[in-house]
């Protein structure tokens, strides 16, 4: 029986067999780093602030994550919804660096949009 529950851990399960979505984190940074190129190129400057907030407040959880791990990291990827996942690396450079090119575009951005 295959079938697909909604729920907070959105899990789909295959009888018996229980498969919860991983998330990888470093897919994140070029996800933001394109939501900041198109949001100044669709949207213009009120367009690129309202999107840096949104990034920002983004990050911040990332922030706190690495405050907390004993690594002071980012782990390579997390179950649904953030969860820790125990199959994969705790501390992940490549995890970090994706988005610190994220921190590096922003700054790029606004140091564009205020000449």
């Amino acid at each position: 029986m295959l079938y697909h529950r909604t729920n907070k851990q959105q899990q789909i399960e295959l009888n018996p067999c229980v498969v919860i979505f991983q998330e990888w984190l470093w897919c994140l940074g070029p996800y933001l780093r394109a939501r900041l190129y198109f949001a100044k190129k669709l949207h213009g400057k009120e367009g690129l602030e309202r999107t840096i907030v949104r990034v920002k407040s983004i990050l911040a959880r990332h922030k706190v994550e690495i405050t907390n791990s004993p690594w002071r990291s980012l782990p390579e990827l997390t179950n649904a919804g953030g969860a820790p996942c125990h199959d994969g690396c705790p501390a992940q450079a490549w995890s970090v660096s994706c988005l610190l090119d994220v921190l590096y575009d922003m700054e790029k951005l606004v140091e564009d949009n205020s000449t």
